[in-house]
């Protein structure tokens, strides 16, 4: 039996658990996914960059608690967790990548103004 394909907004999600994964050392499941969703949603992040009419750039944070135990990840984190800067979908309404440790908004702004 053929495998069911995935919708885009399904490739967005896995696309940022793997390099989450890639970049971080760390594994998600889909609570914590979608913990990180609701703080772009609810506007409980920092609005950092509008890459274009469909896309933003967020920091967001996981918790500290969400990382100890058997995840060790590959970059510093204190008491209180990470900050992630992570690219939203506004159109399909998900995170699409985490973008890499120690990138900053400059970073960004010469990338997109090439």
């Amino acid at each position: 039996m053929a495998q069911k394909m995935k919708n885009k907004a399904q490739s967005e999600r896995a696309h940022f658990k793997r390099r989450l994964w890639e970049r971080y050392g760390i594994h998600i499941n889909r609570f914590g996914y979608f913990d990180l969703l609701d703080q772009v949603k609810r506007k409980q992040s920092e609005c950092v960059m509008i890459q274009s009419n469909t896309r933003t750039v967020h920091k967001v944070h996981i918790d500290a608690a969400y990382l100890e135990g058997k995840q060790v990840p590959k970059v510093h984190y204190d008491e209180s967790g990470i900050d992630l800067l992570v690219v939203y979908d506004k159109l399909r309404g998900e995170l699409v990548t985490v973008l890499p440790y120690g990138t900053s908004i400059a970073d960004i702004e010469n990338y997109y103004n090439d």
